[in-house]
């Protein structure tokens, strides 16, 4: 028995909700719009730069 399978059973045991519902909230279903409608912001470079214009806001 794998890993996974183990805690697959000990979960399915357990009764624990391993996939709790999720209800977004305003900010997250605007920002999901924005990008659905060609909105947003890419970024491509590395990760210190990314960070530091995230900051720099």
């Amino acid at each position: 028995m794998s890993y996974q399978e183990m805690a697959k059973a000990v979960i399915d045991r357990a009764g624990a909700d391993v996939y709790p519902e999720f209800t977004p909230n305003d900010e997250t279903l605007e920002a999901i719009a924005e990008l659905e409608n060609g909105g947003g912001h890419k970024f491509s470079g590395i990760t210190n730069d990314l960070f530091a214009e995230l900051l720099e806001d």
